[in-house]
């Protein structure tokens, strides 16, 4: 079964002095109230299933060994009522619950490299070899695949071969990433979209509240 993650923006309202829910969701509604879902899956701050992220943020389905910012350490004591609520709609359907400031998210060594290992197809090793990023790999491959080493598809990289007509060749490799490389969709565009959406507000006075379902 597949495990995704439930994330709730907060910010501290500068009169109660109290945490409050962001809903940025809203910005999708219709006259109706009806939300539309293809807006909100193609908006910055929807985060789907990346099983790297959710190892990077609480060491779930972590099966790359990303070294996580932090166990899950619950919801904050404070948390907004609304966050509360939907935490207890969860009960234990709801695991890993956790949170972090803006401020300790940009504390975190985001140019640390960590290594990564998997099967890669021809096309993607022939990218990597120009732009030095793996955009697909796979753990694993079944069926009718030729697994070669790196020195064997170096020699055939960027060659018409006609044994991998139908993308069955595969090397495995090891390559490394930088963090800020690897997650810039959350470093760069989720996390600067929440700033900019409150100019009047501390990197303290911002933070992400979330858990998993299985």
């Amino acid at each position: 079964m597949g495990c995704d993650i439930h994330i709730h923006i907060e910010y501290k309202d500068k009169k109660s002095d109290k945490w409050k829910q962001y809903y940025w969701y809203d910005n999708y509604k219709d006259k109706s109230g009806k939300i539309d879902w293809n807006k909100v899956f193609d908006d910055d701050l929807h985060i789907g299933r990346d099983y790297d992220l959710f190892g990077l943020l609480a060491d779930v389905r972590n099966y790359d060994d990303i070294p996580s910012i932090c166990l899950p350490r619950g919801l904050p004591d404070d948390v907004s009522d609304s966050v509360y609520l939907e935490y207890k709609e969860w009960d234990c359907d709801g695991h890993s619950h956790s949170y972090y400031t803006l401020s300790e998210l940009k504390d975190y060594p985001w140019e640390k490299k960590y290594k990564k290992e998997g099967l890669v197809s021809k096309k993607s090793y022939e990218e990597y070899i120009c732009s030095g990023r793996i955009r697909e790999y796979c753990r694993n491959a079944f069926g009718n695949i030729k697994i070669l080493s790196e020195e064997e598809m170096k020699e055939i990289a960027f060659r018409n071969d006609k044994d991998d007509c139908d993308g069955n060749i595969y090397c495995r490799l090891v390559w490394y990433e930088t963090m800020e490389v690897r997650f810039s969709y959350f470093y760069n565009d989720f996390l600067n979209k929440i700033r900019e959406l409150f100019p009047n507000h501390s990197d303290d006075e911002l933070r992400l509240v979330f858990w998993f379902d299985n």
